[in-house]
């Protein structure tokens, strides 16, 4: 087929894990294996657009469509689907996501509001709100992919996206653990190690509760939450992971990861 290159100059399309009418729950929406067959489809479709110098973008997205899921989409899991999805739809080469708010009240919308007495009610941030915010800590105004995600554990729930930012070269580490009940321990090595024989800062993002994949409430990033009108409320809470060094000698630090989390890893270059 031909390409009018004067009139094209992206190309879109739309990315729902599933449809409302089909059945998931928190736990299926995380699982792996679908979203590695969806990436491989989208991967291709990107390199397939770049061939005729058009850039992808997904320009509609989010967990469930026609509207979301209750207890699907509207709980933590839908955070961190929203964390790894912006990840692994970035790691295909599109060149953005959008995540579609629908009215503003739908099932899925990060940023609700709320028309009370014909009068517009302050925004509620909602729990995919705070995954858009994770990613955007870690992407940073300068940063990009080490190679390829690193995917381990029961049935591929740990998984580990490392990035290095361009400007100050600190590197950066997304750590999301997607089982509901099992915790983890991710150790982090680095063959280079020169310049990071640092203790790293660790952000978290978790929810309260003994089923934190399905809460509604009681989420925060690394201390802070977000109450009506946008406010930030909390202290700071964030952790120190020490530098060591490995049985072959690579610089390492080892994080611990609750279950139903994840975790913002950073380590400042500091030699040169």
């Amino acid at each position: 087929c031909s390409v009018n290159h004067k009139f094209n100059r992206m190309t879109t399309l739309h990315w729902y894990k599933a449809t409302k009418e089909t059945y998931n729950t928190p736990v299926t929406l995380l699982e792996e294996a679908p979203i590695r067959k969806e990436m491989d489809n989208l991967r291709a479709l990107v390199q397939t657009s770049q061939g005729y110098g058009i850039p992808l973008r997904v320009a509609e997205s989010n967990t469930i469509s026609n509207s979301g899921r209750v207890g699907v989409s509207n709980v933590f899991a839908a955070t961190l689907w929203t964390l790894d999805g912006s990840f692994e739809v970035a790691a295909t080469g599109a060149v953005g996501i959008n995540f579609h708010q629908g009215s503003g009240q739908n099932l899925y919308t990060s940023i609700l509001r709320w028309y009370n007495n014909n009068q517009l009610s302050p925004p509620v941030l909602r729990p995919p709100f705070y995954g858009m915010v994770m990613f955007q800590q870690a992407v940073g105004a300068g940063s990009k992919l080490l190679g390829k995600t690193h995917v381990s554990g029961d049935a591929s729930n740990l998984k580990v996206w490392p990035l290095i930012d361009v400007n100050t070269s600190e590197l950066r580490f997304v750590l999301v653990n997607k089982h509901p009940s099992k915790a983890g321990t991710q150790v982090i090595r680095i063959n280079r190690g020169w310049g990071y024989n640092t203790p790293a800062v660790v952000t978290r993002l978790v929810a309260r509760g003994e089923d934190p994949l399905s809460a509604t409430s009681g989420i925060t990033l690394g201390g802070y939450y977000y109450a009506v009108g946008g406010a930030q409320m909390g202290a700071d809470a964030s952790e120190v992971a020490l530098d060591g060094k490995d049985s072959t000698g690579l610089t390492s630090w080892t994080v611990y990861m609750p279950p139903g989390s994840a975790a913002l890893v950073r380590m400042q270059l500091v030699n040169q």
